[in-house]
């Protein structure tokens, strides 16, 4: 849950995660498997739940939804449980927010696909809402901790946003990157 603390602080970090989870959808599931975008939907119903609207505005995003279709696009021949992953992610995001005027696109991006005849999950609706939006954990402590005393070399801004973490972060990688890569394999 670390990297949905620092991921829900700023902007910046939302933006990057989101990029990094796009990278993760696209990669070949022969050469790297289907558990990866497993985790990856994982991770991403985890940002959803505890990081709030600043990843909200982030997965509205347009293109962004039309990636996370493509992963169950028929090239792809995905496997049934990731099939209806996705779709539920989609479908659960839509009834959430759709009272939101920020996040109109994904109810949006829900009717369209729908209308091209992707078959979704049945829902009801005050249900996907609560589970939508009902955060995994709540946030125990700040992200700082004195515990953590960083190689010579790295930053402080490194220090704060890994504290805990396995391994620091290399010098050309960012806290998000670091953080996925420990989460995601």
């Amino acid at each position: 849950m670390k990297i949905c603390d620092y991921v829900g602080t700023r902007e910046e970090s939302a933006k990057e995660a989101l990029k990094i989870i796009r990278k993760r959808l696209h990669l070949n599931p022969n050469q790297h498997g289907w558990r990866t975008i497993g985790y990856t939907l994982t991770l991403l119903e985890a940002l959803t739940k505890n990081c709030g609207k600043i990843v909200h505005l982030q997965l509205a995003h347009k293109d962004f939804l039309k990636e996370l279709k493509g992963v169950i696009g028929p090239k792809n021949n995905p496997p049934v449980a990731v099939q209806e992953r996705v779709l539920s992610l989609i479908q659960t995001w839509a009834l959430a927010f759709r009272n939101d005027p920020d996040l109109k696109a994904v109810e949006h991006f829900y009717q369209e696909c729908k209308q091209h005849g992707l078959q979704f999950p049945p829902a009801e609706p005050e249900n996907v809402i609560k589970t939508a939006l009902t955060p995994t954990r709540t946030v125990d402590r700040p992200l700082q901790s004195t515990r953590f005393m960083p190689a010579q070399g790295y930053s402080e801004k490194n220090r704060t946003a890994t504290d805990g973490m396995s391994h620091p972060i290399a010098p050309n990688q960012t806290a998000v990157q670091a953080m996925s890569a420990e989460y995601l394999g």
